[in-house]
């Protein structure tokens, strides 16, 4: 169990703690190959609210994920084959990864 602050009411709240934290919840049989933080992002052009994405891939697609209340995809490709495990951070929504279409075709996305 954990105590949350309620920051309108300043009151206290017993709430259990699974200890899980947040869940990306992935098809059956994938698995991460890769994983990257992303720039970080500013929130309202204030310093001080900064937040990060992450880049995940499996062996099925890539995903943006955003970090900022719970695990979301806010960005996906799916039906691509990761020739390389490495993740290129382009900026705090985009990588480039090296991957083979569905079709066959090698190339940078």
């Amino acid at each position: 169990h954990r105590l949350e602050k309620d920051e309108m009411s300043k009151s206290l709240t017993l709430v259990e703690d699974t200890g899980l934290g947040h869940r990306l919840w992935l098809r059956d049989g994938e698995e991460i190959i890769s994983m990257v933080e992303l720039p970080l992002q500013r929130r309202n052009n204030d310093l001080s609210e900064q937040r990060a994405n992450i880049a995940v891939a499996s062996q099925y697609r890539v995903m943006i994920i955003s970090m900022e209340d719970s695990l979301s995809i806010i960005g996906e490709m799916n039906d691509v084959n990761l020739t390389c495990a490495s993740l290129s951070p382009l900026g705090s929504h985009c990588v480039a990864f090296c991957a083979t279409s569905s079709n066959g075709t090698s190339r940078v996305m």
